[in-house]
């Protein structure tokens, strides 16, 4: 799957998957758009969208609860 198929089908621009491919979080517009990014991302490979924003709020150091 191509960068052009993930955006397509998240709608996340190409920029800001190219900056969580690189673990550029800074580079992104903020901690909650950078969880929301990452989880459509993980989401549309295959991947487990949940567990993937949880693991990024406790690298980002949000406070937010994580969902049940």
């Amino acid at each position: 799957m191509s960068l052009d198929d993930v955006a397509n089908k998240t709608r996340v621009p190409i920029r800001h998957l190219e900056h969580i491919e690189k673990g550029e979080w800074d580079q992104l517009p903020a901690p909650t758009y950078s969880v929301g990014f990452a989880r459509s991302y993980a989401n549309a490979i295959g991947l487990n969208g949940t567990e993937i924003g949880a693991e990024l709020r406790d690298l980002l150091g949000t406070d937010r609860t994580r969902p049940v």
